[in-house]
Formats: structure tokens, C-alpha cells, sequence
């Protein structure tokens, strides 16, 4: 199962029988219950209110969480559908940047513009060997890490690698952004902590 916060009062979760919910935590209510894909979700983010579902059915699906009516007349406003390989991770800017960063078990990430879906991803990033795991974003830079235990550092306009590295000894289950560092942990049972600019071990620990 997958979560996100959707508002002060509501959580927005997604299973791997495929069902998207969302619910109102404040009374424990179901407000929404839909057949979000036609394989388990892997993914979900929220970004205002621009929800983001990615599943094994190899589409990422963009919902607005503004709807009116019933639950059941909730539906995906786009649909983006490119990807080789089961959906693995998304990662989302602002409410009012309209790009969406995919990685997926094809090993490639994907850059798209919700502006321009028809046209395709924006910039597809080739370099991890095997399935993409986790991303994180800003607004100039995207990292991506895989089950390749690679660590890579892409320019968000022009998709050039701007630095790589291999950071652990087996898959990055977990990444995180803040200021300069990036925080990466792996089944290798370690958690480590890198300087964006060269990718430099600032910190590391371990069970």
C-alpha cells in the first residue's frame, strides 16, 4: 500500500488489488473508492490538487482531487502511457509546474509536460542498469537512484547527467531532497547522506 496527503483532512492511499481510495481522516470516512488501474498501484503523489497514480500496468494517471459529485464519477484527467515496464516511481514539483518526472522498471526515466501529453515525454534520461526505484526533484535538478545502486543527478531542462555515482551494494529503496543533500537508503542496510554538487559522503550509517 501507498499513501499521500491530499488536504489537511484527507489521505489519498493506493492498493496493489489496484483501487485508489481517499479518506477523511478527521471521521474516519470513505469519500472516494475507484478501480484506479488494471494492476496494482506502485505509486501515488499529491501536489495541490493534482493527484498522481503509478501502477504495474505500466500508466501513470493524473486525478483532480477538486472533483464535484460522487465517488464514482471520479476519473483520471490524463493518462501517460510510454514506459516498457511496470511504474515504479513518480516525482512531482509545485501545483502550478506542469512537469512530472516517471522512473520505471524499463530502467529509464521520463520527463513529462502535463501541457503537451500527446506529445510524448519531454526528455527521456537513459543510464541505470535495471529498474528505477525512487526520484527526487527540484526545479532545476532531478536525482534518480535504482536497484543498480547508482545515484544520478540530472539537469531538469536540458536531461544532461550532470554527475553519477555508485552510492550503495544493492537497490536504493528510499531518497530524499533537502537543500544541497540528497539521503539515500538501500537493502545494503545503510542510509547515507551526499552532497548534490559532487556527490560526496557527507554522512553514513548503518544497523
Amino acid at each position: 500500500m501507498v499513501f499521500a496527503e491530499t488536504s489537511d483532512d484527507d489521505l489519498a492511499l493506493g492498493y496493489r488489488r489496484r483501487t485508489m481510495q481517499i479518506w477523511d481522516i478527521a471521521v474516519s470516512k470513505l469519500k472516494v473508492s475507484v478501480l484506479a488501474h488494471h494492476a496494482g498501484v506502485r505509486e501515488l503523489q499529491v501536489s495541490g490538487t493534482r493527484l498522481v497514480t503509478a501502477a504495474n500496468d505500466r500508466v501513470v494517471k493524473v486525478w483532480d482531487t477538486a472533483f464535484r459529485g460522487s465517488g464514482s464519477a471520479l476519473q483520471p484527467t490524463q493518462r501517460l502511457r510510454d514506459h516498457g515496464g511496470p511504474v515504479q516511481c513518480i516525482s512531482l514539483g509545485g501545483p502550478a509546474d506542469p512537469n512530472i518526472c516517471t522512473g520505471a522498471a524499463d530502467g529509464l526515466v521520463r520527463v513529462w509536460d502535463l501541457r503537451y501529453v500527446q506529445r510524448g515525454p519531454r526528455l527521456t534520461l537513459r543510464g541505470h542498469i535495471g529498474p528505477v526505484t525512487r526520484l527526487q526533484r527540484d526545479f532545476t535538478k532531478l536525482v534518480s537512484a535504482g536497484e543498480d545502486g547508482w545515484l544520478r543527478v540530472w539537469d531538469m531542462h536540458s536531461g544532461v547527467c550532470l554527475r553519477e555515482k555508485q552510492v550503495h551494494s544493492s537497490g536504493v529503496t528510499c531518497l530524499e531532497m533537502h537543500d544541497s543533500f540528497v539521503y539515500s537508503g538501500s537493502w545494503d542496510g545503510s542510509v547515507r547522506v551526499w552532497d548534490i554538487e559532487n556527490l560526496s559522503n557527507s554522512t553514513q550509517g548503518g544497523a
